[in-house]
């Protein structure tokens, strides 16, 4: 999510209506923004244990079970923005990721799309 609470992915492992999908995201996303940066980046909420991480403006947050470990969820978040900045162009301003595919989009002149 962005700064301004703005979803950009989501991926989902259970089943739930759209209404409590928007529902879940309105409220991790007012817990996630309103922390201070000085605090620790997990949370509990609702029975699940909310892991969050910021890279420049966005937020990349992961709801896991109270029994996971955080340290390796972060770790998991770091590897998936690695993954999705891997570009060979100099020239990228966002990425748009899936599990299996890293769509890196260029803003140049040349306008470019580089699948990874």
């Amino acid at each position: 999510m962005s700064r301004q609470g703005k979803v950009r992915l989501a991926k989902w492992y259970s089943t739930y209506s759209q209404k409590e999908r928007a529902k879940t995201i309105k409220e991790t996303t007012g817990l996630v923004l309103s922390r201070p940066l000085r605090l620790c980046n997990f949370l509990d909420w609702r029975g699940i244990k909310l892991i969050y991480k910021r890279y420049a403006s966005l937020y990349f947050v992961c709801g896991v079970d109270v029994g996971d470990n955080e340290l390796i969820t972060l770790e998991i978040i770091h590897e998936f923005v690695e993954v999705c900045c891997l570009c060979p162009c100099a020239c990228v301003k966002m990425c748009v990721c899936t599990v299996c595919v890293c769509v890196c989009v260029c803003v140049h002149a040349c306008r470019c799309v580089k699948t990874l």
